[in-house]
């Protein structure tokens, strides 16, 4: 409300930022996407790269957090219910390739910018994502990367 009163829009973007993760962590991963979505159309209004980098990288740690609840739920269901799994793993896919491009765009402002440390969690996130798709090649390529 303090935000909106004051008229100050960097304020608000920073708030949507920091509610998304304060969702994020209590679970409501709906709410924290909206928040991301929110943040990251406000800082390309602002013309904050940086800004709009970190909202990729919010955004593809909740696909790639998503992905992972998925796949959590696949271990607990009834391993005879085949199409239910198949359901799940589809769904798990989904999240995972969601992320990679969010830590791919994360990833292209943050080498425009010669930030090396970010580029190195950026490789280190799609690193991850691809070992968990089982996809080594491209995971050892962004160890290497990190490297």
């Amino acid at each position: 409300a303090f935000c909106r009163e004051l008229d100050d829009f960097s304020g608000l973007t920073m708030a949507e930022c920091n509610l998304g993760i304060a969702y994020m962590k209590l679970g409501l991963f709906k709410l924290a996407g909206r928040c991301f979505v929110q943040y990251l159309d406000n800082s390309r209004v602002l013309q904050d790269e940086m800004g709009t980098a970190y909202a990729c990288s919010n955004l593809g740690v909740l696909a790639k957090t998503m992905g992972l609840q998925e796949y959590q739920k696949m271990e607990g269901d009834d391993r005879n219910t085949k199409s239910k799994n198949n359901t799940g793993m589809q769904k798990f896919k989904e999240h995972l390739d969601k992320a990679i491009s969010y830590f791919e765009q994360h990833l292209e402002i943050v080498e425009r910018h010669s930030d090396l440390e970010k580029q190195a969690r950026a490789y280190a996130n799609l690193a991850s994502c691809y070992e968990m798709l089982h996809q080594y090649i491209q995971a050892i390529f962004c160890h290497k990367k990190r490297l």
